[in-house]
């Protein structure tokens, strides 16, 4: 399969990760292959007909549509006719900073993958309001305009937690993660050495039956899920900062062998090491997204 790089301009405002691209123009046949993005990303379809493809689905998306891509999540577009759509990315976390971003980390794996909201729907028509905000507000530059991108933005990741979309901690939750805190704490700091729930239960002095229970519960995935997501995670931002191969990627991450390592990947970013590798950074640290 061949490969197709895209530059990606960088952060549109300073000291952020949002990047906001002027109303796209494409003409039919138009195709970017499967790549990758380093912050979630939301489309609005202004006009034409847009074919996005995703995990195997196609979505054939038509004027007023929105879509939104987690970060990291592999996907390909094809214009089926003259197209405009307007394209704003940022990171899902963006609005945390300092102790209370390291509280929400933990959540990130709960995410979902993408959303689909079709023109006639609220939700829809809020959204792309809140887009089309959002590039107006770039293009003019009057005075506050940075705030009320973010302010348009936080309320985009607002209607996304409150569609399930991403997860927002309640107090049950916080009240819980305080207890989970000192092992996830751990799994931060020791990713790249051997740990296993025997590890984990005999040095916290936890049962072994009931803390498999009250992580699931809790964290919405099992002890080694939420492992190997954290160890994925890091090998993803080597893979785009450092040259290194794969086996050493997976040896630093924590893997105990690099198949092991690209099963997992695979499993959670839904293409092989090899192909998120293709991702590079240009001489200008301008993002190059590949996959092939």
């Amino acid at each position: 399969m061949s490969y197709q790089f895209i530059e990606i301009l960088g952060p549109t405002l300073a000291n952020t990760h949002i990047r906001i691209h002027a109303p796209q123009n494409r003409t039919k046949g138009d195709c970017v292959s499967f790549h990758i993005h380093e912050e979630a990303t939301f489309i609005l379809i202004q006009s034409g007909l847009f074919l996005l493809e995703i995990h195997d689905k196609a979505y054939h998306l038509t004027q007023g549509d929105v879509f939104f891509v987690n970060e990291g999540i592999p996907y390909q577009t094809t214009m089926e006719t003259d197209c405009k759509f307007l394209l704003v990315q940022a990171n899902i976390d963006f609005e945390f900073t300092g102790k209370l971003r390291s509280e929400f980390r933990c959540l990130t794996h709960m995410d979902q993958d993408f959303a689909y909201y079709p023109n006639q729907s609220e939700i829809a028509t809020i959204l792309g309001e809140s887009l089309e905000n959002i590039v107006k507000e770039n293009t003019e530059k009057k005075e506050g305009y940075s705030a009320f991108i973010k302010s348009e933005l936080l309320k985009i990741h607002a209607i996304l937690y409150r569609e399930g979309i991403l997860q927002f901690p309640n107090e049950t939750i916080e009240k819980s993660f305080r207890k989970l805190a000192p092992i996830l704490n751990y799994i931060e700091d020791h990713y790249n050495e051997p740990i296993t729930l025997e590890t984990i239960t005999k040095m916290f002095n936890i049962e072994k039956t009931y803390f498999c229970k009250f992580f699931k519960t809790n964290m919405n995935a099992t002890f080694t899920q939420y492992l190997n997501t954290v160890r994925i995670n890091k090998a993803k931002t080597l893979m785009l900062s450092a040259n290194k191969s794969i086996t050493e990627i997976a040896t630093e991450t924590g893997f105990s062998s690099s198949s092991y390592f690209a099963e997992i990947f695979k499993r959670n970013v839904h293409c092989t090491p090899n192909q998120y590798q293709k991702i590079k950074k240009n001489a200008d640290g301008k993002s190059i997204l590949v996959k092939s």
